[in-house]
């Protein structure tokens, strides 16, 4: 064997271990990129049916106690502007509120049903307020 064929024996053993390594080092760093991308999304996703709460807290204090209610709006999220609307429209970054109503004795008890959406990912919130029927 010849000293040029022997080097480029050295050299390549010398370089496996090395690729190898930084091979790895990419791998994860793919892996935490995805990590720290689907935290993200689940953030977005409960800041999306945080806020459907909050507006459905608004809209309780609008309803007739003494009315049945069964309502669904959706909140549409685009170029950071927030729109709610009865019609359900297809958006990455979303919000389903849906507000139901009973009627028990002297009271009525709202449920506030908040599925918030971003990209791939879903967060729901449920929250009951009770309040006095007035006649």
């Amino acid at each position: 064997m010849t000293k040029k064929a022997s080097a480029v024996i050295y050299v390549i053993i010398l370089l496996l271990p090395i690729m190898t390594f930084l091979l790895k080092i990419i791998d994860l760093t793919i892996i935490n990129y995805k990590i720290n991308s689907n935290i993200i999304f689940k953030q977005q996703s409960l800041y999306n049916a945080e806020a459907g709460i909050e507006f459905g807290i608004k809209k309780v204090k609008e309803f007739n106690p003494a009315n049945p209610v069964n309502v669904t709006y959706y909140m549409i999220v685009k170029d950071n502007n927030v729109e709610f609307t009865d019609k359900k429209q297809d958006c990455e970054c979303t919000c389903i509120i849906k507000i139901t109503s009973t009627i028990k004795g002297n009271y009525v008890e709202y449920i506030i049903d908040s599925l918030g959406r971003h990209k791939s990912t879903e967060y729901e919130i449920k929250k009951v307020i009770t309040e006095p029927v007035t006649k």
